[in-house]
């Protein structure tokens, strides 16, 4: 999972469908996402790793009951090796989560703000990215 928190001197981006930036006040709505996401998927929760990868120094991880979250403040570049790296990819919408994705053509699915759209995707197996589906 990449998680693009919003930082001092970011823009102001309010697109009302998907993520392109997470407050902290956001996390238990996305933890509920990756829930979803498990649920819909029929994986284990119990089996199931989340890496969390972030520019957040300190993550408050404590939001993310019940999930295996593995993280720890990184190199960027550490970070995209390892999104390259797991099976799909759950993501705020940004350019660092498409090339990760891109990289071994991993599905990538974008944190929405409505949770009907974020579901619809996943059970009609339709990442936001992915190389060979690309039209």
């Amino acid at each position: 999972m990449h998680l693009r928190m919003k930082e001092v001197g970011d823009g102001e981006i309010n697109d009302p469908e998907v993520f392109w930036y997470v407050e902290n006040k956001d996390l238990d709505y996305i933890s509920g996402l990756i829930k979803e996401f498990i649920k819909i998927k029929n994986l284990d929760i119990n089996k199931t790793a989340v890496l969390i990868a972030s520019n957040l120094k300190n993550l408050d991880t404590s939001k993310f009951q019940n999930l295996n979250v593995f993280y720890e403040p990184r190199h960027f570049v550490e970070d995209l090796f390892l999104l390259s790296k797991c099976d799909t990819i759950l993501a705020t919408k940004s350019s660092f989560s498409s090339y990760a994705s891109f990289i071994r053509n991993i599905p990538l699915f974008f944190f929405y703000r409505n949770v009907d759209n974020f579901t619809n995707l996943i059970k009609q197996n339709k990442p936001n990215f992915n190389l060979w589906r690309m039209e």
